[in-house]
């Protein structure tokens, strides 16, 4: 009998602390509406401009650099470096407009590493270097391409330190090590 006596005591004890709670949530909420209103209308906001930037402004402009950059695709894999670069015809942009005015798209980043690679081969060293460290690699493809051509490029103009490096790195991109 004490047993249930205690256990109605605690059960009480449990209900008062619950309203209690309840009660102090509930003039939280009124003392602070208008910042809970104004944090959940930021964030509601913020997150919208978000999801609005992907869709309505990325999006299209990845769109259109990838567009862009097939006719410079082309004239790299014919190793016409210089038309890749400038103009490779029927009125596409070259590579390096597509890196200035698509800057942030994969588009931009892949043109960054075709510049690189098309400066290297017409012996334009120091650019090559500039476009292929700012270029981001993806996939371990573009990543062993880069640093050996960064190696190349930095053993070309006598900066074997930096060469070896690059060529470290190239090492360490291979999936099964030599």
């Amino acid at each position: 009998m004490a047993k249930k006596k205690r256990k109605r005591k605690d059960s009480d004890e449990l209900l008062m602390d619950v309203t209690e709670v309840a009660g102090q949530a509930q003039s939280f909420i009124e003392k602070n509406q208008t910042t809970i209103i104004g944090v959940a209308a930021l964030l509601l906001l913020l997150v919208g401009g978000y999801i609005a930037y992907k869709m309505m402004y990325q999006a299209p402009r990845e769109k259109t650099a990838a567009e862009q950059l097939f006719k410079a695709e082309y004239q790299f894999q014919r190793d016409s470096f210089a038309l890749a670069l400038e103009s490779p015809g029927g009125g596409f942009d070259g590579l390096l407009d597509i890196v200035d005015n698509y800057d942030g798209t994969k588009a931009a980043n892949l043109a960054k590493y075709y510049t690189g690679i098309s400066y290297l081969n017409l012996n334009r060293f120091e650019d090559a270097i500039s476009y292929l460290e700012s270029h981001k690699p993806r996939g371990s493809i573009t990543s062993i391409t880069k640093y050996g051509a960064l190696g190349d490029a930095y053993s070309e103009i006598g900066d074997m330190e930096a060469a070896f490096g690059a060529y470290k790195k190239l090492h360490k991109a291979l999936p099964i090590s030599c």
